[in-house]
């Protein structure tokens, strides 16, 4: 996937990055290439992690309902982190 950066207007890839932060929290985020500007993603802590690993199990073994209530769990918790974090 490529984005333009809004600062410097390059296009280029993205490519993730995930920052430990204080108190167990990661920020997921990606950076232009040419001027090092970063864009937000998104804040995890380890039951949201947790949550994303339990959703990808179940959607292998075919359970696509769990699936989706764990998808709804883990986005409402990512939500709530996020406004919490100003994210």
């Amino acid at each position: 996937m490529k984005f333009t950066c809004r600062n410097c207007k390059e296009i280029s890839e993205v490519h993730y990055l995930e920052i430990k932060r204080p108190r167990g929290i990661n920020q997921v985020l990606f950076r232009c290439v040419n001027c090092e500007e970063d864009y937000h993603c998104y804040y995890t802590n380890a039951k949201i992690r947790r949550l994303q690993k339990e959703q990808v199990k179940a959607r292998e073994e075919g359970l696509y309902d769990k699936a989706s209530e764990l998808y709804n769990e883990t986005k409402r918790r990512m939500d709530e982190l996020n406004e919490k974090k100003g994210g």
